[in-house]
């Protein structure tokens, strides 16, 4: 069922598929069906609605200038654009995206996805097969670099600020969507070091929440729970996201940071340490997590309670580069 009303006189008539299924008098249904309305948007994220709401208009943008009708679509229509988005060097995943945000507003209309045709299917796999469909992955960070990177961060609240994220977005296996969401609220220091309580993530859209613990660091100068602490008392943070935008002239700014601010103190820093900038992101912190934890013994369950990872076969992507290098047979070629 499409949750939308149309009004007659004093009625509210709820439509699935462009046929009435319920119909009332406005005033005893009217707030409720508004409610329903309200819980249907909140089926998606907003960063997922935001994305769909983009690729809907470049869709209906695109057929406009050809003269194509774009709701409701026809195969052909749906073959042809992602052919031309594949020309266009969009990545697979965009085009992915696009065909899910395509065949949510036909579902939503009641209306059967083109996408799901059997034209649009074959258009698909030729497009997959010949583009690829692996993702561009960033370099993890080794412990090695992450302290190299801490080091090099200057002194005064801005420095405080990376060094304190750099740690904890290191040592607790953050999303940049995690790091940037987490408020004072969730945060908790303890005998052991720090617990922080993720209230959404990537793989928890219903708001079940984990539990991310990190231990205090041997080292001081680089220890997450140190500087976490340094970096609230200095700023005096008293509520709200523990990250705030900070400028060169140690002026606090209000709202949290974004998942692209997070990548460009990744940068950043790698650029003062003398890394390639290019191959570090935001994720590079928790890639890297995974990579240095398997590789000094931690086992995948212990990895996974702290990462939300839901399968193995995620973590293998992380671990295929570790074995990769444990018995190289290039080095046995002598040269």
């Amino acid at each position: 069922m499409m949750v939308s009303a149309g009004q007659t006189g004093s009625e509210v008539v709820a439509m699935s598929a462009g046929e009435p299924v319920l119909s009332a008098p406005l005033a005893a249904v009217g707030p409720l069906l508004e409610s329903a309305i309200g819980y249907a948007v909140d089926a998606r994220s907003p960063r997922t609605r935001s994305a769909y709401t983009y690729q809907l208009a470049r869709f209906e943008t695109w057929a406009d200038g050809l003269g194509l009708t774009w709701l409701p679509a026809a195969p052909a229509t749906i073959a042809i654009y992602i052919a031309s988005c594949a020309d266009s060097g969009l990545r697979p995943a965009s085009i992915a995206q696009a065909m899910a945000a395509i065949t949510g507003a036909h579902g939503e209309r009641g209306m059967t996805s083109p996408c799901a045709h059997p034209q649009v299917v074959e258009v698909w796999h030729g497009i997959t097969r010949r583009l690829g469909v692996a993702q561009v992955q960033k370099a993890p960070l080794a412990t090695d670099d992450l302290r190299r990177m801490i080091d090099a961060t200057p002194d005064g609240l801005l420095g405080r600020r990376d060094r304190a994220l750099l740690a904890l977005g290191f040592s607790g296996g953050f999303r940049r969507s995690e790091l940037v969401a987490v408020v004072l609220t969730d945060v908790a220091f303890v005998h052991e070091g720090l617990e922080v309580t993720v209230r959404r993530s990537k793989t928890d859209q219903v708001g079940k929440g984990m539990l991310k613990v990190v231990a205090y660091g041997g080292d001081p100068a680089t220890c997450p729970v140190r500087l976490l602490r340094r970096w609230l008392d200095d700023a005096s943070i008293s509520e709200g996201p523990i990250f705030l935008s900070v400028d060169r002239h140690s002026h606090i700014r209000k709202g949290g940071l974004s998942g692209h601010a997070i990548a460009e103190i990744v940068k950043r820093a790698a650029v003062r340490a003398g890394l390639d900038p290019r191959v570090y992101s935001g994720h590079s912190l928790r890639a890297g997590f995974v990579t240095e934890a398997k590789k000094h013994g931690a086992d995948d369950a212990s990895i996974m309670d702290q990462t939300g990872h839901r399968s193995l076969e995620m973590l293998q992507r992380y671990h295929r580069r570790i074995r990769a290098w444990e018995k190289p047979a290039s080095a046995k070629l002598g040269l």
